[in-house]
C-alpha cells in the first residue's frame, strides 16, 4: 500500500512539475521568418557569436554567456534587464524603425558584455554551455555525432544543460538524423563539484526517474515536443535545412556526460561520484550500457567572435562508456 502510495506521489510530482511546451506561435514564428522581425533574425543567423533559443511563446537572445534581450507577445515587444538590475524595460516592435533601433541597441549590448569581460577570463557556466552548443549546432552533419537543439531545459524537477539528437548507428550523412536518439546532455566545467544537489547521481536519478513517470507518458510528451521545437528551429533557419528528422528513436533516452576542462577528472575525488551515477542508474534499470556516455573536452574560449571552437566538437571517437572512462582515468588522461 505504501508503495503504490509512493508512486502515486512521485507522479503526481512529475505532474506539477511540468513546464508549458517551448515553442513559438504562428504569428511569432511568421514575424520571425518572413514578416516584421526578419531582418533581426537575419542579423542572429549570419553572426556565429549569437544564439537564438525558443521558450514558451518566446525567444532569448544570448551572447558569451549573458541573455541580451527576450521576444515576446503578439505583436512582438523585446525585454532587456538593465545592467544595474530592476524592472524589465520593454520596447514595442511594431514598425521597421523599431527593428531597427533594436538591431542597433542589440549591437550596444554586445559591447556592453565585451566591456564586462576580460581578456584571458574564464566563461562564465552558460557560456561553456553555448560554446558546446554552438561547437554542436549541426554545422557538418555528415561530421557530427550529435545536434544540440536547446538549452537549459527544464522538464520533471530537473533543468538539463543541454538537448541533443545523437546520430543513428551507421548511418552516415545528414540521414543519420532521420531518426535519432534523444540526448540529455549535463556539463561539467572546471571547479565545479560532482557532489551536492546537483550531483551526478542526482541528475541521473532523475533522468531514469523520468523516462519512466506515469508509464513513460512524460517522455513521450518531451519528444512530441522538441520535435515541433526541432521543426520549427530548422524552419526559422536556426538548424540545418538538411536536417530531415521524421521522428525521435522511440526508445530510452541517452545520458552524456561532457567534462569540459574538468581539472579534477583524474583525481581520486571524482570516483566516488561516477560510480554513484552508475550504479544509481542501475538501481533503476536504467541501460548504462547503451544509454550512459561520457566525454571530456577541452576548456571552452571566453571569446566566440570567431564562431564555434572547433574542439568542443563531441566526435564518436571520443565518446567513452562507464568502463572505457575509468581506463582513460587511470591512464591520467594520455
Amino acid at each position: 500500500m505504501a508503495k503504490k502510495q509512493a508512486q502515486k506521489q512521485r507522479q503526481f510530482d512529475w505532474m506539477t512539475y511540468s513546464k508549458p511546451a517551448r515553442i513559438l506561435t504562428d504569428a511569432q514564428e511568421e514575424s520571425l521568418s518572413a514578416g516584421l522581425l526578419q531582418p533581426l533574425l537575419s542579423a542572429i543567423i549570419a553572426d556565429p557569436s549569437m544564439r537564438l533559443d525558443i521558450r514558451a511563446r518566446s525567444a532569448n537572445l544570448y551572447y558569451r554567456g549573458s541573455s541580451l534581450l527576450r521576444l515576446t507577445g503578439e505583436p512582438m515587444v523585446a525585454e532587456f534587464e538593465p545592467a544595474g538590475g530592476g524592472a524589465l524595460e520593454r520596447v514595442s516592435l511594431t514598425t521597421p524603425s523599431d527593428v531597427e533601433a533594436l538591431l542597433g541597441r542589440t549591437v550596444d549590448a554586445r559591447d556592453a558584455v565585451d566591456r564586462h569581460l576580460t581578456a584571458g577570463e574564464a566563461p562564465a557556466r552558460r557560456a561553456v554551455l553555448l560554446a558546446v552548443a554552438d561547437a554542436n549546432g549541426g554545422g557538418d552533419l555528415f561530421a557530427s555525432e550529435y545536434v544540440v537543439v536547446d538549452l537549459e531545459y527544464t522538464y520533471g524537477k530537473r533543468r538539463y544543460d543541454l538537448i541533443a539528437i545523437k546520430r543513428t548507428e551507421g548511418v552516415t550523412g545528414p540521414g543519420g538524423f532521420s531518426n535519432p536518439r534523444l540526448a540529455f546532455v549535463d556539463v561539467r566545467c572546471r571547479e565545479q563539484g560532482l557532489g551536492g544537489a546537483n550531483s551526478l547521481e542526482a541528475v541521473g536519478g532523475d533522468l531514469a526517474d523520468f523516462t519512466k513517470a506515469v508509464g513513460g507518458s512524460h517522455l513521450e510528451r518531451a519528444k512530441l515536443e522538441l520535435a515541433e521545437l526541432i521543426a520549427q528551429k530548422v524552419r526559422l533557419g536556426l538548424l540545418p535545412q538538411e536536417l530531415d528528422m521524421r521522428a525521435l528513436d522511440h526508445g530510452l533516452p541517452e545520458l552524456l556526460v561532457a567534462f569540459v576542462g574538468y581539472e579534477k577528472l583524474v583525481e581520486r575525488d571524482s570516483d566516488s561520484a561516477i560510480i554513484a551515477l552508475h550504479e544509481r542508474l542501475s538501481s533503476r534499470h536504467f541501460p548504462t550500457e547503451h544509454r550512459l556516455r561520457f566525454v571530456d573536452l577541452p576548456p571552452a574560449v571566453a571569446d566566440k567572435a570567431k564562431g564555434p571552437d572547433a574542439e568542443l566538437m563531441i566526435r564518436c571517437d571520443d565518446l567513452m562508456t562507464y568502463r572505457q572512462l575509468k581506463e582513460y582515468r587511470l591512464r591520467g588522461r594520455q
